[in-house]
């Protein structure tokens, strides 16, 4: 499976525990390349600076996890 990232994606920087972190805009696509067909699991981490957002994740327009008020 190959992750693909728009351009809203800033490049990745290091928390000082070793962890892995990006910002991103208002917006950003994330996309899963696969060769065969098959089932795939996303797991992220939300971290809204400066407040709560609403964040969603979605599947060809349809919403499959949402987070009102992260923050």
């Amino acid at each position: 499976t190959c992750v693909i990232l728009d351009q809203s994606w800033q490049a990745p920087s290091n928390f000082e525990d070793g962890g892995i972190y990006r910002w991103i805009g208002q917006s950003a696509r994330l996309g899963l390349l696969r060769r065969v067909p098959g089932g795939v699991t996303l797991r992220m981490n939300v971290h809204c600076f400066a407040g709560p957002r609403h964040v969603q994740i979605r599947n060809n327009g349809t919403t499959i996890a949402e987070a009102p008020a992260c923050g």
